[in-house]
Protein backbone atom coordinates (compact mmCIF):
# COMPACT_ATOMS: atom_id res chain seq x y z
CA UNK A 1 0.00 0.00 0.00
CA UNK A 2 1.13 3.45 -1.16
CA UNK A 3 1.77 6.06 1.75
CA UNK A 4 -0.61 8.39 0.70
CA UNK A 5 -2.84 6.05 0.19
CA UNK A 6 -3.42 4.95 3.66
CA UNK A 7 -2.86 9.13 5.12
CA UNK A 8 -5.85 9.74 2.52
CA UNK A 9 -8.06 6.52 4.39
CA UNK A 10 -7.15 7.56 7.67
CA UNK A 11 -8.89 11.22 6.81
CA UNK A 12 -11.82 9.41 5.66
CA UNK A 13 -12.28 7.33 8.34
CA UNK A 14 -11.38 10.46 10.89
CA UNK A 15 -14.16 12.56 8.90
CA UNK A 16 -16.51 9.50 8.75
CA UNK A 17 -16.03 9.06 12.75
CA UNK A 18 -16.66 12.91 13.98
CA UNK A 19 -20.66 12.06 11.59
CA UNK A 20 -19.86 13.42 8.66
CA UNK A 21 -21.75 12.08 5.52
CA UNK A 22 -19.17 10.22 2.76
CA UNK A 23 -20.42 13.09 0.23
CA UNK A 24 -19.11 15.80 2.46
CA UNK A 25 -16.43 14.01 3.23
CA UNK A 26 -15.66 13.58 -0.77
CA UNK A 27 -16.69 17.76 -0.76
CA UNK A 28 -13.94 18.28 2.03
CA UNK A 29 -10.99 15.83 0.77
CA UNK A 30 -11.75 16.35 -3.25
CA UNK A 31 -8.41 18.53 -3.37
CA UNK A 32 -6.64 15.35 -2.18
CA UNK A 33 -7.59 14.07 -5.74
CA UNK A 34 -9.70 10.90 -4.00
CA UNK A 35 -12.55 9.85 -5.80
CA UNK A 36 -16.16 9.17 -4.40
CA UNK A 37 -15.64 5.80 -4.52
CA UNK A 38 -12.62 5.82 -2.84
CA UNK A 39 -14.83 7.26 0.17
CA UNK A 40 -17.14 5.03 -0.44
CA UNK A 41 -14.71 2.03 -0.17
CA UNK A 42 -12.72 3.10 2.95
CA UNK A 43 -15.84 3.79 4.70
CA UNK A 44 -16.77 -0.42 4.00
CA UNK A 45 -13.55 -1.51 4.60
CA UNK A 46 -13.30 -0.14 7.93
CA UNK A 47 -17.02 -1.03 8.94
CA UNK A 48 -15.87 -4.52 7.93
CA UNK A 49 -12.53 -5.13 9.42
CA UNK A 50 -12.01 -2.11 11.69
CA UNK A 51 -9.07 -1.23 10.26
CA UNK A 52 -7.80 1.31 6.93
CA UNK A 53 -5.24 -1.18 6.13
CA UNK A 54 -5.46 -3.20 3.01
CA UNK A 55 -7.78 -7.05 2.84
CA UNK A 56 -5.05 -10.12 2.66
CA UNK A 57 -4.66 -10.58 -0.80
CA UNK A 58 -5.53 -14.11 -2.29
CA UNK A 59 -3.66 -16.37 -4.15
CA UNK A 60 -0.23 -17.54 -3.77
CA UNK A 61 2.68 -14.32 -2.53
CA UNK A 62 5.54 -13.80 -5.49
CA UNK A 63 8.40 -14.90 -4.01
CA UNK A 64 10.87 -14.72 -6.98
CA UNK A 65 9.66 -11.84 -8.88
CA UNK A 66 9.51 -9.58 -5.97
CA UNK A 67 10.02 -5.61 -5.89
CA UNK A 68 12.97 -6.03 -4.32
CA UNK A 69 14.58 -8.58 -7.22
CA UNK A 70 12.84 -5.87 -10.21
CA UNK A 71 15.44 -2.94 -7.90
CA UNK A 72 18.31 -5.32 -8.41
CA UNK A 73 17.64 -6.64 -11.95
CA UNK A 74 16.69 -2.79 -13.12
CA UNK A 75 20.40 -1.94 -11.16
CA UNK A 76 22.40 -4.29 -12.86
CA UNK A 77 20.94 -3.72 -16.98
CA UNK A 78 21.34 0.02 -16.32
CA UNK A 79 25.06 -0.74 -15.13
CA UNK A 80 25.67 -3.86 -18.06
CA UNK A 81 22.65 -3.15 -20.64
CA UNK A 82 24.45 -5.84 -22.83
CA UNK A 83 24.08 -8.43 -20.20
CA UNK A 84 22.43 -11.74 -20.89
CA UNK A 85 19.37 -12.64 -19.64
CA UNK A 86 20.78 -16.51 -19.12
CA UNK A 87 23.37 -15.35 -17.05
CA UNK A 88 21.29 -12.89 -14.93
CA UNK A 89 19.04 -15.32 -13.76
CA UNK A 90 21.84 -17.36 -13.05
CA UNK A 91 22.91 -14.58 -10.57
CA UNK A 92 20.21 -14.07 -8.67
CA UNK A 93 19.57 -17.96 -8.71
CA UNK A 94 16.09 -17.52 -10.47
CA UNK A 95 14.72 -19.44 -13.56
CA UNK A 96 15.15 -18.29 -16.84
CA UNK A 97 11.35 -18.17 -17.68
CA UNK A 98 11.07 -15.77 -14.28
CA UNK A 99 13.96 -13.75 -15.70
CA UNK A 100 11.94 -13.49 -18.93
CA UNK A 101 8.99 -12.62 -17.58
CA UNK A 102 10.39 -10.12 -15.09
CA UNK A 103 12.35 -8.29 -17.76
CA UNK A 104 9.27 -8.12 -20.41
CA UNK A 105 6.30 -7.93 -18.02
CA UNK A 106 7.38 -5.94 -14.89
CA UNK A 107 10.22 -4.12 -16.23
CA UNK A 108 8.53 -3.48 -20.17
CA UNK A 109 12.06 -4.01 -21.60
CA UNK A 110 12.23 -5.95 -24.49
CA UNK A 111 15.44 -7.55 -26.92
CA UNK A 112 17.28 -4.82 -28.98
CA UNK A 113 18.63 -6.01 -32.30
CA UNK A 114 20.63 -4.05 -34.59
CA UNK A 115 19.24 -4.31 -38.10
CA UNK A 116 21.62 -4.32 -40.44
CA UNK A 117 21.69 -3.53 -44.05
CA UNK A 118 22.51 -1.65 -47.26
CA UNK A 119 23.12 2.04 -46.39
CA UNK A 120 23.24 3.91 -49.28
CA UNK A 121 24.81 7.25 -49.72
CA UNK A 122 23.48 10.30 -52.77
CA UNK A 123 25.96 8.49 -55.01
CA UNK A 124 24.28 4.81 -54.89
CA UNK A 125 21.07 5.86 -54.86
CA UNK A 126 21.65 7.72 -58.27
CA UNK A 127 22.66 4.60 -59.85
CA UNK A 128 20.21 2.36 -58.77
CA UNK A 129 17.43 4.49 -60.18
CA UNK A 130 19.18 5.24 -63.21
CA UNK A 131 19.65 0.95 -62.87
CA UNK A 132 15.79 0.81 -62.89
CA UNK A 133 14.64 3.15 -65.00
CA UNK A 134 16.95 1.58 -67.82
CA UNK A 135 15.42 -2.24 -66.88
CA UNK A 136 11.99 -0.71 -67.52
CA UNK A 137 12.65 0.70 -70.49
CA UNK A 138 14.20 -2.52 -71.80
CA UNK A 139 10.90 -3.92 -71.29
CA UNK A 140 8.48 -1.73 -72.39
CA UNK A 141 10.30 -1.18 -75.63
CA UNK A 142 10.20 -5.29 -75.65
CA UNK A 143 6.40 -5.06 -75.34
CA UNK A 144 6.14 -6.98 -71.68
Amino acid sequence: MEWGDYENRVAVIALHKVGKSASEIFQTLKRLKISRMFVHRTIQRFTETGSVKDRLREGRPRTVRTAAAQKAVAARIRRNPVRKQSVLARELNMSQRSMSRLLSEDLGLRAYRRSTGHYLDARLKKQRVLKCRRLLQRYVNNGH
